[in-house]
């Protein structure tokens, strides 16, 4: 694993285990998810879009063709790869890497989506409980790089090894200029990180004074790691998950 998560403080907060997913205390202040919505969309080739998997008022990250595509395990639906849950809830639904879900799990951020076990949603699907503070808040917007990266095929997993397939777009999920037959086939080899995501750029502004030194080396560490590597996409349309 590639995360080096920083352990999450106090009680996990109280979740509905089951349909829909989501978190039910310890709910972001205000100011907190507000901060969370202006720079969780902030990627290259990402359109922001209502969910297409999630409850009335989520919003998605929907990578859009030309950014290049990981595997099916990278995404929940489409090109739906991770989405904001509305401020009620305040946490946020996404997938990452299967390799790293264990330490995503033992650190605190979240839990295993309950799909996970019949498998009808991808291994990777998290819920991560929304941010309490401008520390955690640059913590989970880590956490999002880490998706983003690999959704577009450049964060190494095991699951590489799976055979890529590709993938077919129902017609109205089909959104960005390319069309299906145009798409480029699914990647499943190493690739070199090139520049770091905006949202990386201005994590430190999103931190606190006092953020303990840990988080930011955890956002250097994914952002200036030699080589992030990953997997391969294709699509699912399961039940309305999450």
């Amino acid at each position: 694993s590639m995360l080096n998560l920083p352990q999450r403080q106090g009680e996990p907060p109280k979740t509905h285990f089951g349909l829909p997913h989501e978190q039910l205390s310890q709910n972001p202040p205000a100011d907190i998810y507000t901060q969370l919505k202006a720079q969780v969309f902030d990627f290259e080739f990402v359109k922001r879009r209502p969910s297409v998997i999630s409850v009335p008022g989520a919003e998605a990250l929907w990578l859009l063709e030309e950014g290049g595509h990981s595997c099916a395990e990278a995404f929940m639906r489409g090109n739906e790869f991770a989405h904001v849950h509305p401020p009620y809830d305040g946490s946020l639904h996404m997938v990452l890497p299967a390799d790293d879900v264990p330490e995503f799990l033992e650190s605190g951020w979240g839990e295993i989506h309950p799909l996970v076990s019949v498998g009808s949603v991808p291994p990777g699907l998290v819920l991560v409980f929304g941010p309490r503070d401008n520390e955690e808040l640059g913590v989970i917007l880590g956490l999002i790089d880490t998706s983003y990266r690999f959704a577009r095929g450049i964060w190494w997993s095991s699951s590489c090894s799976i055979k890529c397939r590709h993938r077919t777009m129902p017609p109205e999920l089909q959104i960005g200029r390319q069309t299906t037959r145009e798409r480029q086939s699914p990647r499943c080899q190493p690739h070199q990180a090139q520049m770091a995501s905006p949202i990386i750029n201005r994590l430190s502004s999103s931190l606190s004074q006092d953020s303990s030194s840990v988080n930011i080396e955890m956002h250097s560490r994914q952002v200036n790691g030699i080589f992030v590597k990953s997997v391969p996409q294709n699509v699912r349309s399961g039940p309305k998950a999450s």
